[in-house]
């Protein structure tokens, strides 16, 4: 596992970033054994993570406007 800025971790095999070492080395493991990701485990994902945090932000935003709108 790699120690990125003491944040997060890297499965080395498919480049995903946990908060946690365990999440990252349960990810290595699958990736390995089963040459795919699971679903479960990259739900928990940094980048999964960051992206519902925009896609909120992005909804917010659009209703914010529609609201001015009316």
């Amino acid at each position: 596992m790699k120690d990125m800025s003491c944040a997060t971790y890297e499965c080395e095999f498919c480049g995903l970033h946990y908060f946690d070492e365990d999440t990252a080395q349960s990810c290595l493991n699958w990736c390995v054994e089963h040459n795919s990701c699971n679903l479960e485990i990259t739900a928990t994902s940094v980048e999964r993570t960051h992206k519902a945090d925009d896609d909120n932000r992005n909804f917010s935003a659009a209703t914010t406007e529609l609201n001015q709108i009316e």
